[in-house]
């Protein structure tokens, strides 16, 4: 996984068939697969598997303050939420549902919110 320092930020991730490049803005959400990750964009219909894991997700794109790690296996894009049921911690956005863990429920609220 490569960073490449240009005005969109552009990310590479490594795919089966060799490495895809995406713009950061475009990420909707990552969910963890095992040892691998499956990548939402708003400009793909398909869901695309990542041959990386999402703590090493996590950790290249922590610099990036939209995405936020809101559960143990997903890492969502906070400008495309598009509603947030509290009552069950559930975050929707135009690529799915994902829930929200209990523990990090407050950071998330602090950061939508503020």
């Amino acid at each position: 996984m490569n960073k490449k320092e240009t005005k969109n930020k552009r990310i590479t991730f490594p795919v089966i068939d060799g490495v895809i490049f995406c713009d950061s803005q475009n990420i909707v959400r990552i969910e963890a697969l095992g040892k691998y990750s499956i990548l939402y964009m708003t400009d793909s219909e398909d869901a695309i598997k990542l041959l990386v894991n999402i703590g090493e997700i996590e950790r290249f794109l922590n610099e990036f303050k939209t995405l936020f790690r809101c559960h143990r296996s997903h890492i969502v894009n906070i400008q495309f939420i598009e509603k947030l049921i509290t009552k069950s911690n559930i975050i929707v956005t135009q690529k799915g549902s994902v829930p929200i863990s209990r523990r990090k429920k407050n950071e998330f609220l602090n950061i939508i919110y503020n």
